[in-house]
């Protein structure tokens, strides 16, 4: 039925403090591309996007620790590329129909501040821990029958929900949330 066709979905999840941001991201994004959704992944950045690493941030961390009170030249310009760098990701999550967010016990600041502008997305959590925070549960505002819908163990188990969702087998049960998709709500 192709109900998700060039639909776009952000993948948030840690990335400074994960042991490896690349890997599930990598791996989503092929299966979703086999389903013509369009990842729109943080970590890949356009050519005119100077590069900034995790080691950057690092750097720019221990720089605002040294000299929080003179600002050099140096720590000005990794600050505007941080600055930069959010305002991109941000710009990335406003525009995604839906999104996927890996959590985990990872910690991770901006991953929340990014959940909290998703109110009216569907946002599709992959966690193997039971124990979330309730607020953050409560953030997705979600009933108590829709937790199955949106919450998985793992990659494969997500995948398989949209393929049903695609092929108009499931119809999500908060509509509004998908008024992206190519068919129309009642």
């Amino acid at each position: 039925m192709g109900l998700l066709i060039s639909s776009t979905v952000y993948m948030a999840g840690a990335v400074e403090t994960a042991p490896d941001p690349f890997n599930w991201r990598n791996v989503l994004s092929r299966q979703l591309l086999e389903l013509d959704i369009i990842p729109l992944n943080p970590l890949i950045k356009p050519s005119w996007f100077k590069d900034f690493t995790v080691d950057d941030q690092y750097l720019f961390k221990e720089v605002i620790r040294k000299q929080h009170n003179s600002l050099t030249s140096e720590s000005n310009e990794s600050w505007i590329q941080n600055k930069t760098m959010r305002q991109f990701c941000l710009h990335l999550i406003a525009s995604a129909n839906f999104v996927i967010v890996k959590l985990d016990k990872t910690f991770t600041v901006g991953t929340f501040f990014e959940l909290s502008l998703c109110k009216y997305k569907p946002v599709f959590i992959l966690t193997d821990d039971p124990a979330l925070s309730t607020w953050l549960i409560a953030e997705f505002d979600l009933e108590p029958c829709e937790l199955k819908e949106y919450f998985h163990k793992d990659i494969d188990s997500l995948i398989s929900y949209l393929r049903q969702v695609d092929g108009g087998n499931i119809i999500p049960s908060n509509k509004l949330k998908w008024c992206f998709m190519t068919y129309r709500c009642r």
